[in-house]
């Protein structure tokens, strides 16, 4: 099996083909079908700068070989080619095999050395301040519009609705041993709130768990330090009562609470999902957007959304989310009876 990177440029009018021939075997076409804008596999090819194509060819004997590359149509632009007996992931291009945690060391030396001395800001927080799905919305609506009046408008513009505040300094770092301590007990009421990291439930104790095909990945919260959960494989979805969940057991003293969420997605079909509490799945109505996030300036971007204002009775509780799509990550939630934003990381 050839597998041939190509840089996924366009030929809208035309056809993008290039042919392959092992020493004197005959010459294989391999096409690419993206050649205009949302055509094949267009939009998962402009995420990771590659167009992957296939070739299957003779089995070579053991020796040296001639592969022939030959040009049929223009536009073709590969830079490298991989010939395995069976296709393997790799991770040469987008997502695909190994993804290990980044190793210890000094980065911000190694900076200061190459670069000079220098302090970056974090990077800022995204709050949503639109279609939120109650009068607590509006409240926010009106809050952010004071704030940052310039940047509200209409349509899918950047911009458009998300409330950008920049952290004064990173948040505290912490280790993966962390997430299973803090996932192994109760999540209590503080002060009006419930904070949950979505990677607690890597501890799968009576208190945090998951259920389905989960796999952590790295986050921007905790100074860049922190841990995520994702559906890896692309392009699979389920409906929310089969769909794969991250749960969490909550004490609350009782009342109305409004329901944040900080995730990331990618392209469209990633942004959606559903709440429930106590096995019951909240309604599509009773959430932000009907649990669909996509926007033009969302994508790529983690950003916190007021999911879904609810009314919770004293004592426990299970709260549940749901990925209806694969991809997109969940890093944290944040429970609250007040009027305020989640914490940026720096606080």
């Amino acid at each position: 099996m050839l597998e041939i990177h190509r840089f996924p440029s366009l030929n809208s009018v035309g056809r993008i083909r290039i042919g392959i021939s092992l020493d004197d075997g005959p010459v294989q076409v391999a096409e690419s079908f993206s050649n205009d804008e949302w055509r094949g596999d267009w939009k998962i090819n402009v995420l990771n700068n590659v167009d992957r194509l296939y070739v299957k060819l003779p089995m070579a004997e053991p020796g040296a070989h001639s592969l022939y590359v030959w040009a049929i149509d223009r536009y073709f632009a590969f830079s490298r080619m991989i010939y395995t007996k069976m296709r393997k992931e790799n991770n040469l291009a987008g997502i695909g095999g190994s993804q290990p945690l980044t190793r210890e060391w000094d980065v911000s030396g190694w900076c200061d050395e190459f670069y000079g001395e220098c302090s970056l800001l974090p990077r800022p927080v995204f709050y949503e301040s639109g279609n939120c799905p109650d009068a607590a919305g509006a409240r926010f609506r009106r809050q952010a519009a004071l704030v940052y009046a310039l940047m509200e408008g209409e349509g899918d513009d950047l911009g458009a609705s998300c409330l950008m505040v920049q952290a004064r300094d990173y948040g505290k770092k912490v280790k993966p041993d962390w997430y299973l301590e803090q996932g192994s007990g109760l999540f209590t009421e503080q002060d009006g709130t419930v904070k949950i990291d979505a990677a607690m439930a890597l501890a799968q104790s009576d208190f945090a768990w998951s259920s389905g095909i989960w796999r952590h990945c790295g986050s921007e919260s905790h100074g860049r330090s922190g841990l995520a959960m994702y559906i890896r494989t692309p392009g699979l979805s389920w409906e929310a009562k089969e769909a794969p969940c991250l749960n969490y057991r909550i004490f609350c003293q009782g009342g109305q609470y409004t329901l944040w969420m900080l995730s990331k997605f990618n392209v469209q079909e990633e942004g959606v999902f559903a709440v429930g509490f106590d096995g019951d799945i909240l309604p599509e109505e009773a959430l932000y957007q009907k649990g669909r996030l996509w926007r033009y300036e969302a994508e790529q971007i983690y950003r916190w959304v007021p999911v879904a204002v609810i009314e919770l009775q004293p004592g426990e509780h299970v709260f549940s989310v749901y990925a209806l799509a694969s991809g997109m990550r969940y890093d944290r939630f944040y429970l609250t009876k007040g009027k305020e934003r989640p914490p940026v990381d720096g606080e």
